[in-house]
């Protein structure tokens, strides 16, 4: 279903689908991921990978993406690249919670609420690359995020980062910090890199 003109897509499409284990919805013109009540992939029970890059989709909301207590739903791998996101909420993780692999890379994210990116305990990969940030809230980063291998915050113009929290991530193998506005590194990340770190410092 990618490059072509799609910009709504109806509800109880996905309907007899629930085997459907991946999707991909790249290159079309997507603005709203849900009907006003509920998450348009609520049907999609079996669903583990979504490419929703190259649309236009600027708001990511409570029923954006479906989330039960009682329907275990196996989302892992999300890309929502090249769209027009502003701002993570503190809703943006719903229906997230199970996700190892996300890109938010080429939006125009300028802010990102504390803890909405820690409640994703189960990440292993995550870019937030070529967007607007010019600061990370401390709490943006848990050390509950014990699984985090690569973390991609390049060419944005990040002038503070707790960096404490990154040093707390133990699985932590590659950082990239190029093309922002950081002054100091902290001599915490020295000890990160003995131990094998790889750390991209390029550009500030």
């Amino acid at each position: 279903m990618s490059n072509n003109r799609i910009d709504h897509i109806s509800p109880d499409v996905f309907n007899t689908m629930v085997s459907l284990q991946s999707l991909d919805l790249s290159f079309n013109s997507l603005r709203s991921l849900d009907n006003n009540t509920h998450s348009i992939f609520e049907p999609l029970l079996s669903l583990s990978q979504l490419n929703l890059s190259h649309n236009q989709i600027s708001l990511v909301k409570d029923r954006s993406f479906p989330h039960s207590p009682w329907i275990p739903y196996k989302l892992r791998h999300l890309d929502l690249s090249y769209n027009t996101i502003p701002l993570l909420t503190s809703h943006f993780d719903n229906g997230l919670s199970k996700l190892e692999w996300l890109s938010l890379r080429g939006n125009i994210i300028n802010e990102i609420y504390a803890d909405t990116l820690g409640n994703m305990t189960l990440l292993k990969h995550l870019d937030l690359s070529k967007n607007q940030l010019r600061k990370m809230p401390k709490g943006a980063f848990r050390p509950s995020m014990t699984q985090l291998k690569y973390l991609d915050l390049s060419k944005n113009k990040i002038s503070l980062i707790t960096m404490s929290e990154l040093t707390e991530m133990a699985a932590l193998r590659l950082l990239d910090l190029s093309a922002n506005k950081l002054i100091n590194i902290d001599e915490s990340l020295f000890g990160k890199i003995k131990k094998g770190l790889l750390l991209n410092f390029y550009g500030n």
